[in-house]
């Protein structure tokens, strides 16, 4: 029987129905009309599920099946594998228990899994078989990646993998091999959907050629890790989910926790700082103070040192040879007595013996060798030891101070007599020590004033003469002062400054100032011109100059 094709309009009205007539549609047609799908990503046709066709006669040519009463096996019959719509005999290439098989066109019904569904609107609407498990069992992460069309949900699996299921109630049982189980989705959600009663779901040529996978987990008693199961030629991949391990210092969720590096580097020490720098590694900084906790309790005042924990052990100890002394393990102390020989810490003794918690001895030597710079003791076989020792000691001499070197007393300093005055004589005498005796040395008093100071009795005595301030001004006036010495200060007295022409001269400013009246030379004759020298005083020089004598009998005076 001849295959009869899809209308030119119906493929103009199954496109437009689907959005596009390209490979993310849910299903196409060939180049001879006939409708195919191509879908990969598990989006489905807007469509109306089970709607069964009318039965007047238009519809029923419209919806004749057009698929050949007989195929022969690789033809392209219902449900057989394709890729394209040119695969099938029919032109549907559909989505249907997780792969791509060839469908057909229907009237009532279709094969049990299968829903004779319109396809399209209007007078170019077709019936077509479209699967009621189009994604089933294909590897999944979310619900979207299904159907897109609820409720049909990506299923939760065993050990974190998850599978598309398919919506089924009483009405809708699921395919051989599945069974209608309430289950938890990817979302969260809670319903009813076909699952594999394998456990796990096999991959598909679709999922295998699309490279799909599930999500995994690998748990042990450490954590749970991710992963992924992806299809291949193989089947499902083993998942790349790596075993959880105890959290190490790498920069590395190693228990996939999502946390990295927490709770590492911890190397119980209070006295270090524990820090993780990632693919570095662990660094531990150690302290040289502060408090901490030995876990001894013989031991006290517990401290950090170069990054230990270090404690001074509890002093058990009653300095008694005659017990033996310990920690009680809770910070107490024991001394228990015992009996034997023993050592009284006297190396002057022998035959110690310990008798009622007490040692004594029973010999007594004498080791001392009469040298304050030796330690002298007894140390049983070999006798008296005289060992050298640093320390004070006395040679003797008040006039020098000693200390033992090398086993002998030696001088180390010399004593300094020096009273600090100048009137006495200062010595030492090894059997006296200082001695200071007065001297009658010239000296000073500290008195500016006294000249020809000198000791006596001890002390330095003024001298009895006085120190002459007299600067030979007669314009100053000069004195001693015991604590300064000379005082020269300015007079106001009368003076002469030298200058037989000046009359009145006074003092001022330490200096004779002439006078303000000149000498009067005149000795009113008029031949003699009349002057002052500043040596000399007032000089009558003679002279030939006309004068008159008085005498009026005389004419031409000269």
């Amino acid at each position: 029987m001849a295959v009869t094709r899809l209308s030119s309009g119906f493929i103009l009205l199954l496109c437009l129905a689907l959005a596009a007539c390209d490979d993310n549609a849910g299903i196409t047609a060939n180049a001879d009309g006939a409708a195919l799908d191509s879908s990969a990503d598990g989006s489905t046709v807007d469509s109306t599920p089970d709607t069964a066709p009318p039965v007047d006669t238009a519809a029923d040519a419209a919806t004749e099946d057009l698929t050949p009463s007989t195929c022969e096996p690789g033809e392209g019959c219902f449900e057989e594998s394709c890729d394209s719509a040119d695969d099938c005999l029919s032109g549907i290439c559909t989505m249907h228990m997780g792969d791509k098989v060839c469908s057909k066109t229907c009237d009532e019904a279709c094969p049990e899994g299968w829903s004779c569904t319109l396809v399209g609107a209007g007078g170019d609407g077709q019936y077509v078989c479209m699967s009621n498990f189009s994604h089933l069992c294909l590897p999944c992460e979310t619900s979207e990646g299904c159907s897109g069309d609820a409720p049909n949900a990506c299923v939760k699996y065993g050990n974190g993998t998850s599978f598309c299921g398919g919506a089924c109630d009483l009405e809708n049982s699921c395919p051989s091999g599945y069974s209608c189980q309430e289950v938890e989705t990817a979302s969260g959600a809670i319903n009813f959907q076909c699952v594999s009663t394998a456990g796990v779901c096999q991959c598909s040529n679709l999922a295998i050629e699309s490279g799909l996978s599930t999500p995994c987990e690998v748990t042990n008693d450490i954590g749970t890790c991710q992963g992924a199961r992806i299809c291949t030629e193989d089947g499902l991949a083993d998942c790349s989910a790596t075993d959880a391990v105890e959290e190490a210092c790498n920069g590395i969720d190693d228990d996939c926790d999502g946390q990295i590096d927490e709770g590492t580097c911890d190397d119980g020490n209070a006295c270090t700082v524990d820090s993780c720098a990632g693919e570095e590694g662990c660094t531990y900084e150690l302290l040289e103070e502060g408090e901490c906790l030995d876990g001894d309790a013989c031991t006290v005042a517990d401290h950090c040192e170069a990054g230990e924990c270090v404690g001074k052990p509890v002093d058990c100890g009653d300095d008694n040879v005659c017990t033996v002394d310990s920690c009680d393990g809770a910070g107490g102390c024991i001394n228990e007595a015992v009996e034997g020989l023993c050592d009284d810490g006297d190396p002057c003794t022998i035959g110690d013996v310990c008798k009622e918690s007490v040692c004594a001895g029973k010999v007594t030597l004498n080791c001392d060798d009469g040298n304050p710079c030796t330690e002298d003791a007894c140390g049983g076989d070999a006798g008296c030891t005289n060992t050298p020792i640093d320390g004070p000691c006395d040679d003797g001499s008040l006039c020098t101070v000693e200390a033992c070197q090398d086993g002998a007393c030696t001088v180390t300093e010399t004593v300094v007599c020096d009273d600090g005055n100048p009137c006495t004589d200062d010595q030492c005498d090894d059997q006296i020590g200082c001695m200071n005796v007065n001297n009658a040395d010239i000296c000073d008093d500290a008195n500016p004033c006294t000249v020809g100071d000198q000791c006596a009795d001890g002390s330095c005595q003024a001298g009895k003469a006085e120190l002459n301030c007299n600067d030979d001004n007669p314009c100053t006036s000069s004195s001693c002062d015991p604590s300064t010495g000379c005082i020269i200060a300015p007079n106001d007295a009368p003076c002469t400054d030298e200058n037989a022409c000046t009359l009145g001269d006074m003092c001022a400013d330490s200096a004779c100032q002439p006078g303000e009246n000149g000498l009067a030379c005149d000795d009113g004759n008029p031949c003699t011109d009349d002057s002052c020298d500043p040596d000399t005083g007032c000089v009558h020089t003679p002279n030939s100059d006309g004068c008159d004598d008085n005498n009026a009998c005389t004419t031409g005076d000269v």
